[in-house]
């Protein structure tokens, strides 16, 4: 059994269980509570996978972390599967997505949400008030409105981790159809609402044909996965 122990996001949380599926179906799962991702992994998902609040011994830990002392396999795999990762990297992790089950109640959610068969994915993601590195990776709002005017008369699912952004893009493209299911009171982080909602927009942008999404983002990462890479992506 592999345990998938991943603290961070709800993300980089999927990532890991996809990661950990490449190399049996007989995985484990640790659900830390966090400020990254509330909530229980039963919440969120249907599968019948043990969960444990500690490693059992005679389990292999794949943490996508570092811990001192720790043997695990998160040095041995390739936890960077990215927007970048080749075609035979990819079409590996895409096999397993299908065994990862989501709850009706979040999948009614999203598909209750009308997207046209044309919808231009925009994922932006701000890091506000996380590691200054992070800054060093994003690009000017403005500087993405040229990629969104390329897609004349193309409506817009919208989703961020500043509102802000999901606003000023309405005011840029005023007569443009901008679709977002976040509400601009979103729960706090950390919450279990806060975590069906993103994994909501997860599966929002799976449907999104065309994705304009922030490098390094897991979050919308997850999203491409789930629509099973099918979406052409633009970095921004």
């Amino acid at each position: 059994m592999i345990i998938s122990s991943v603290p961070s996001g709800l993300g980089n949380r999927i990532k890991g269980i996809l990661i950990a599926l490449q190399y049996t179906d007989d995985i484990g799962i640790i659900w830390h509570k966090n400020s990254d991702c509330g909530g229980q992994f039963r919440q969120l998902f249907k599968n019948d996978w043990p969960e444990f609040k500690r490693h059992p011994r005679k389990a292999i830990p794949f943490v996508g972390h570092h811990e001192s002392g720790l043997c695990s396999i998160s040095k041995e795999v390739n936890w960077d599967i990215s927007y970048e990762s080749t075609e035979i990297e990819i079409r590996q992790v895409v096999e397993n997505v299908g065994k990862i089950q989501i709850q009706d109640d979040l999948l009614e959610a999203a598909e209750a949400v009308d997207l046209p068969a044309n919808t231009l994915g925009i994922a932006i993601r701000t890091w506000g008030g996380e590691k200054e590195r992070f800054h060093k990776r994003r690009r000017p709002l403005e500087a993405v409105f040229p990629l969104i005017e390329d897609y004349i008369d193309w409506p817009c699912y919208v989703t961020s981790d500043d509102p802000g952004q999901i606003m000023l893009i309405k005011k840029q493209f005023p007569t443009r159809e901008i679709i977002s299911f976040q509400e601009f009171d979103r729960s706090p982080r950390g919450t279990s609402n806060r975590s069906k909602t993103d994994l909501i927009c997860m599966l929002l942008l799976s449907r999104c044909k065309s994705l304009l999404a922030s490098p390094r983002s897991s979050f919308s990462e997850c999203g491409w996965l789930l629509g099973g890479c099918r979406s052409k992506i633009y970095k921004i």
